[in-house]
């Protein structure tokens, strides 16, 4: 089900890493809606302990060689072939398993250009060191990023030798240059992964306290779910920050239908969607059904992969009020929706982002951008029936 005159606002598309093109973020303001909050919220007192750590973590560590060839089209423009490598170093991450779904393991860390600063300055006007996101796969798959919060990528026509423990690897791309010609960048080098004596938090630790922002907890329980979404498909869970500082499992607010969004402060359309929400709810609470709207928000439609700061969040709430928890996205929603919502409006990803799910998570619908809740309200009711 796609809805009429669905309006999304735009974020800059993510350059991906080694790219030969950089571009630059602007900022999109479409103003304000006033002040529509109809309840007040507060939030409680924090008093889940600190889980300590119990997960002994892995390192890895890795070179990797990237040999620039252009064609004779680029060399006219001035450009020679060249080489420069990175050193990288990083440490396991388990808290995020939805940036590479595929991967056995998940490693954020720093690289270091070691060589060749002049070469990189050829295809990119970024710092040649940075911070990126590795992951290895049972199969021997790498997967590699350096946007934070970002879903990691398989580079391609990739190859690699050794097992979790590490081994070498190679990949490689033909880019067409915007200026013409031809970059012809392939990369090789070598891993390792090892045990260390960190040890990293549970992330699925069993909750011991109520939500200082009084939420349900009426979760059915961990099981294997999929990243790729698909109607009727249940929902992946996750654990993420709300706008009270608690650590909030979204399967915990099943058992009524549920408004998943992915939305930014300054998007319009996402204003409107959070504005209208109350009068869906009245109308269907009228009949006895129960909905709550759950909205994973950035830190606006030029940063959308960060988490916003308490101010933006609680200006938020004080215009569009409080229907359930507001997570502080670390890119959980965005990555999980995009390709899902993509497919169903049959159009590029926007904000705001969203999904209707079923009291038991089920996915129902899926759309990019917002024109009005009607067709949803008779879907609702329809499956309600049933």
């Amino acid at each position: 089900m796609t809805l009429l005159l669905a309006l999304a606002c735009q974020s800059p598309e993510t350059t991906p890493e080694d790219s030969v093109v950089d571009s630059a973020d602007s900022a999109v303001d479409t103003g304000e809606t006033g002040d529509t909050a109809s309840q007040a919220f507060a939030c409680g007192e924090l008093t889940e302990p600190e889980i300590p750590g119990s997960i002994q973590s892995r390192s890895l560590s890795s070179s990797t060689t990237w040999t620039l060839a252009f064609d004779e089209v680029a060399e006219e423009s001035g450009l020679v072939d060249c080489s420069y490598t990175r050193e990288f170093v990083g440490l396991e991450i388990v808290d995020q398993p939805y940036l590479c779904p595929d991967c056995e393991v998940i490693v954020a860390g720093y690289a270091t250009m070691t060589e060749g600063e002049e070469c990189f300055t050829q295809i990119s006007e970024a710092s040649g060191s940075r911070e990126e996101w590795w992951g290895l796969n049972a199969e021997g798959q790498i997967f590699r990023g350096s946007t934070a919060n970002l879903r990691l990528f398989a580079p391609s026509e990739q190859s690699f030798e050794g097992d979790l423990s590490g081994g070498t690897f190679t990949w490689g791309s033909v880019n067409a240059l915007s200026a013409g010609g031809e970059l012809d960048l392939r990369a090789s080098g070598d891993m390792t992964l090892q045990t260390t004596e960190t040890l990293l938090p549970d992330p699925w630790a069993e909750r011991q306290t109520p939500y200082a922002g009084g939420w349900p907890q009426e979760s059915p329980g961990l099981e294997e779910v999929s990243y790729e979404l698909a109607l009727g498909q249940r929902f992946p869970n996750a654990r993420e920050t709300d706008q009270c500082g608690d650590k909030v499992d979204l399967w915990d607010q099943s058992g009524r239908y549920l408004i998943v969004d992915v939305s930014q402060y300054n998007c319009g359309p996402c204003q409107v969607m959070a504005t209208d929400f109350e009068v869906l709810d009245q109308g269907l609470a009228a009949d006895g059904i129960e909905i709550d709207m759950v909205t994973y928000m950035g830190n606006g439609l030029s940063d959308p992969l960060t988490p916003p700061p308490q101010d933006i969040v609680d200006d938020w709430q004080e215009r569009f009020g409080t229907h359930g928890p507001l997570f502080l996205d670390r890119g959980f929603a965005y990555n999980t929706l995009h390709d899902f919502v993509e497919q169903q409006s049959e159009k590029d990803f926007g904000f705001p982002a969203w999904v209707v799910l079923g009291p038991d998570m089920e996915i129902l619908h899926g759309q990019i951008g917002y024109g009005s809740y009607d067709d949803v309200e008779v879907m609702i009711r329809e499956h309600a029936a049933q």
